[in-house]
């Protein structure tokens, strides 16, 4: 079809006048989430950041901060709020098959084996992509604290100060 006023007129008009229809005609696993994070989104992400570190003789995540963190980050990624949102369906719907109750009401044993099934769950699937987000995310906001160390036996950074004559040639060698 060639290019004329009229086409061109027809095509942007179309686009510009339809854009919302356009959004609402792709399937619901393609929209972008347009709505913040819900409360229950949010305690069940703490609650699966508080199993993955849960406090021992170190601060567990929660006591660092890190759900806030990575809260604020899902905040931030809408994609990453919308898998959210099916994770915690998913999970919510898991413990209620399982238990008739929601996975924040389910003891500690009970979310843990919940939350194996979601690492086991298909790669591509919105509770795969979430428990591996959350893991990563969490075990590196974690082992970067200092906080963290003692429980590895690390002291620290050998040479906290950096290398300071990385930048200079050695030395005269010694004789």
């Amino acid at each position: 079809m060639p290019l004329n006023r009229r086409s061109w007129l027809k095509l942007t008009t179309s686009g510009a006048v339809l854009p919302g229809a356009g959004l609402f005609a792709l399937p619901r696993r393609l929209r972008m989430r347009l709505v913040p994070i819900t409360d229950l989104e949010r305690a069940v992400v703490s609650r699966i950041v508080d199993l993955l570190v849960p406090s021992d003789e170190t601060p567990g995540a929660l006591r660092l901060g890190i759900d806030r963190e990575l809260l604020a980050d899902i905040e931030k990624k809408r994609w990453d709020s919308r898998w959210v949102a099916e994770a915690v369906a998913w999970l919510d719907a898991q413990a209620g098959t399982d238990a008739g109750k929601e996975f924040l009401a389910l003891d500690e044993s009970r979310q843990i084996a919940l939350l194996e099934r979601m690492e086991a769950a298909q790669g591509t699937s919105a509770p795969a992509r979430v428990f591996r987000m959350l893991r990563s995310a969490t075990m590196t906001a974690y082992y970067v604290r200092t906080e963290s160390w003692p429980s590895l036996g690390f002291d620290g950074p050998p040479q906290p100060a950096g290398f300071p004559g990385y930048a200079s040639p050695p030395a005269a060698g010694r004789a």
